[in-house]
């Protein structure tokens, strides 16, 4: 069995779907789990629709909506599926669903992360259907599921962190037994739900985790994530010259790059995949035919990585009296830093003063420092750059840049500079 994962951007007009559902037909002759994500940019689009119920925008919200009608409705047309009455029927309940959701936001004028999982939600779930009947339609008989049934989340509905031992229960007890009873199913990336069943949503472009998961619980033979780019590269392309493409990766090396700034794999992928030694494709739904970049357990990796993460927040920690830091008070500040959900990306400490790189939202920002004890100092300084090279000969940051701290390590090298000071060029 292979999980196969499309992106918004395979999905995002009727000709993009027709070359995703050419790519399934290619593969339809073994056991597949098709993974959707919603079109285009849709998930924007439905979350906007909240924002501007919250404000009591009410003619903006009538403007958005039919967008989001007309917007799916042309796919429909344009793959011929306006006839088909009951997936017609079951398109309309959905935007009459968005519709109701946003008159309920309008009137508390409160758009809680609840009601953003309920309605974002319908994205996935309108183009699973799209989907799913225009498979159909081309005689390959795809099963649609709902995967809120059976990936099972706690309640933080915008970040929802899974539930393993409830979800691999549903998946050994329910799951399983359709995959032998069909040989395509069709579900939603993205989405899970709490055990009374509340939508939730696993994060933005969390629809590679979902792939990963269930990859994880039925023992998948592979995860093949289909993106509109050729696969991994050893740099942002648009940002520098001389990137190139990196035919295979380690388990680490990738999830490396996940978390120093590499977006084009959901940071929470790997693990599942590494603890069964599962191999991760990312291939370009553009050029099937290509390799793309493979993900396993070792690679013959010897290439630098150059990646970046911008809008860095650097915290300076210090006592007001001039106090060393010892590490109950290091404790305190981790602890601080736990509770209002703020990353560590680098930190360093200078005897009197800790400094961190994290970023975070104000009001993340502003609880820390209500949580810090009154004889700390926090100075909270925006507008970083954190850079990352791994592997290479760490040769980075160029004479002459000008950063504000820089660390290295055997095989990896970070250093931190000021967002206005300018990009540098990686070379060939």
């Amino acid at each position: 069995m292979r999980v196969m994962k499309f992106g918004g951007a395979s999905l995002q007009n009727a000709e993009r779907i027709r070359r995703v559902a050419a790519i399934i037909q290619q593969w339809s002759s073994e056991p597949l789990v098709i993974v959707i994500s919603a079109i285009g940019k849709t998930t924007n689009l439905l979350d906007q629709i909240g924002r501007m119920a919250a404000q009591g925008e009410e003619e903006k919200i009538e403007l958005l909506l039919d967008n989001l009608y007309s917007q799916h409705y042309k796919i429909l047309e344009e793959l011929s599926l306006q006839g088909e009455e009951f997936l017609v029927k079951e398109f309309n309940a959905l935007i009459t669903f968005a519709r109701k959701t946003a008159e309920g936001i309008l009137a508390l004028q409160e758009y809680s992360l609840r009601q953003y999982a309920r309605l974002v939600a319908i994205g996935e779930l309108l183009s699973s259907k799209i989907v799913a009947a225009y498979l159909k339609q081309i005689g390959i008989d795809a099963q649609w599921v709902d995967i809120r049934n059976y990936l099972k989340t706690d309640d933080n509905y915008r970040e929802a962190r899974i539930l393993f031992h409830e979800t691999a229960l549903r998946i050994q007890k329910n799951f399983f037994p359709l995959c032998a009873q069909y040989s395509l199913i069709l579900t939603q990336g993205f989405l899970g739900s709490t055990l009374d069943n509340q939508t939730t949503t696993l994060g933005r472009e969390g629809s590679d985790y979902t792939a990963a998961i269930l990859a994880s619980l039925l023992k998948a033979q592979e995860v093949i994530l289909w993106k509109d780019v050729p696969g991994i590269m050893n740099c942002d392309p648009a940002r520098y010259g001389g990137a190139f493409l990196l035919n295979e990766l380690s388990y680490e090396e990738a999830a490396q790059m996940t978390f120093w700034g590499a977006k084009v794999i959901h940071p929470k992928t790997i693990a599942p995949l590494a603890q069964l030694s599962i191999p991760l494709q990312v291939r370009s739904f553009l050029t099937p035919q290509a390799p793309g970049t493979i993900i396993q357990k070792s690679s013959s990796l010897q290439q630098e990585i150059l990646l970046y993460r911008q809008g860095q927040v650097m915290l300076s920690i210090s006592y007001k009296g001039a106090q060393f830091m010892d590490t109950v008070t290091i404790k305190h500040i981790f602890d601080a830093l736990v509770n209002s959900d703020l990353p560590i990306y680098s930190l360093q400490l200078e005897g009197l003063c800790l400094f961190i790189i994290t970023e975070g939202s104000e009001a993340q920002l502003n609880h820390l420092k209500g949580l810090l004890d009154e004889n700390l100092d926090c100075q909270i300084e925006k507008g970083f750059t954190l850079y990352s090279q791994l592997g290479g000969k760490n040769n980075f940051p160029p004479c002459g840049q000008d950063f504000v701290f820089m660390q290295k390590y055997s095989n990896h090298l970070r250093w931190v500079v000021k967002e206005d000071k300018g990009m540098m060029a990686l070379e060939n």
